[in-house]
């Protein structure tokens, strides 16, 4: 068997150069590592912003939690469903 051949001669073997390349893979894994940081710095105002937003819903749940303590605090004691006697009234 003539091992000087490769296996299929249609196949590009050309990815295989950059095993007898150091500076080949530093460059690579440079543009790897900067996309990574752009990668990094979105997922990092990403965060800033959704840690922002839930701030807000969490203090408008804390008004509303109140207003609806206020709500229930003024009911007529007699009266804990007003939904039957406002349709009486109509």
């Amino acid at each position: 068997m003539d091992i000087t051949y490769p296996l299929d001669k249609n196949y590009d073997y050309s990815h295989l150069l950059y095993l007898s390349e150091p500076k080949a893979f530093a460059a690579r894994d440079q543009e790897l590592v900067e996309e990574l940081e752009k990668l990094l710095s979105k997922t990092g105002h990403r965060e800033n912003v959704v840690s922002g937003i839930t701030h807000q819903l969490q203090d408008e749940l804390v008004i509303l939690a109140q207003f609806l303590e206020n709500v229930s605090r003024r009911r007529p004691k007699g009266r804990q469903d007003c939904r039957f006697s406002c349709l009486i009234l109509l």
